[in-house]
């Protein structure tokens, strides 16, 4: 009886240290902060790049074994003098720095190994959500990228590749295709005649959408339609159309959304307001009987700026006067009941960038 439930223990720890094991793993798997897959990263020139390796081949494949990169800094004044922050050159060690005199031209294969996880931050799949965005410069150019042996990147130019200055023509490369979960394979291929060889990589980080990417809200001061713009190319918007801009003609709250580097959706809602149209009533009856009994205008929108409606009698006293959109006349002065009769209204409306409205007429107080 102990010894089976020595075993079933003993079963029991191996996969719960298995299964624990497998749990840290994949929770250990992040996407890469591109800057760290610099080639020479904080590594000083003349030593080995570890996560960079190298191998030198023919035109179709490496023939030779992957080994670190070796950091060669600048190494040839046909090199530009300075490299960015946290980069640097790398290349095969020919024994002789970057110079490869005596190989004649030749091919060399830069690897990289990237552990991804199986999804984004949304749970949208690896293999549908990340791309990696990275600068290349080679002497002399390079011909090939690939992730997985999924080719992102081929040579296009007329030139022979082997001739081409890569040195002074950046490459840059939209890495999408070919990521899976775990551990990936990303293959640089160079082509240079002599007498210098090297590769410099530069990751860049992918630019995160703002999430008000429609901007202020828009106040039409005519009731001609209004273009809606976004920055992104890509733009959903609310009527299921593609584009960067939408034509709209009338007011209300109108939505887009896009897809940010992670997969994830972003939407915004951006409100147009056209022409203010309103109605003011020229009589009212204050007799509390419960109908028409206090004096408003009426408004098809009241998001003002600013808002003030002076009433006067007959003789320019002012008798009520308000901020407050919200408020009517009661038809008293300074709490008591005002004289039947015919008076004056001024309603001054500030909406956004338009201009100015002034609206007046005459208003009887009945009993």
């Amino acid at each position: 009886m102990f010894s089976q439930v020595g075993v079933l223990f003993r079963v029991g720890f191996a996969l719960f240290v298995m299964l624990g094991f497998s749990a840290l793993k994949e929770a250990s798997a992040q996407f890469p902060n591109p800057v760290e897959l610099n080639t020479g990263i904080n590594t000083p020139v003349g030593s080995l790049d570890a996560n960079w390796l190298v191998a030198y081949g023919d035109t179709a494949k490496a023939t030779s074994a992957f080994v670190p990169a070796k950091v060669v800094g600048r190494c040839d004044a046909s090199w530009p003098a300075g490299s960015p922050p946290s980069a640097d050159w790398i290349t095969y060690d020919f024994g002789s720095n970057c110079h490869h005199v005596s190989q004649g031209c030749l091919d060399l294969y830069f690897q990289r190994e990237i552990i991804l996880p199986a999804t984004n931050a949304c749970g949208i799949p690896v293999e549908e959500s990340f791309c990696l965005n990275m600068d290349f410069l080679a002497d002399n150019s390079v011909y090939q990228v690939t992730v997985n042996g999924f080719i992102n990147f081929q040579y296009y130019n007329t030139a022979n590749p082997y001739n081409y200055n890569g040195v002074l023509h950046l490459q840059n490369i939209a890495l999408c295709k070919g990521w899976t979960e775990g551990a990936n394979t990303l293959l640089v291929h160079t082509r240079s005649c002599p007498t210098v060889a090297g590769l410099l990589a530069i990751g860049r980080r992918r630019n995160t959408p703002p999430k008000d990417f429609l901007g202020e809200n828009v106040v039409v001061c005519s009731n001609e339609p209004v273009t809606l713009s976004s920055p992104f190319d890509q733009t959903i918007w609310f009527d299921g159309t593609v584009g960067k801009t939408k034509t709209v003609a009338s007011a209300g709250d109108y939505w887009a959304k896009i897809m940010d580097s992670e997969g994830c959706e972003i939407t915004d809602t951006i409100t147009v307001t056209y022409p203010v149209e309103s109605f003011v009533p020229n009589a009212f009856s204050p007799n509390d009987d419960g109908e028409n009994d206090c004096f408003s205008p009426f408004f098809s929108e009241t998001n003002f700026d600013k808002f003030e409606l002076s009433i006067f009698d007959r003789w320019g006293n002012l008798v009520f006067r308000t901020e407050n959109v919200a408020d009517c006349w009661d038809g008293k002065s300074k709490g008591k009941p005002c004289a039947p009769g015919v008076y004056i209204y001024f309603i001054l409306i500030k909406n956004g960038s338009c201009d100015r409205v002034l609206l007046s007429g005459d208003l009887t107080l009945f009993k």
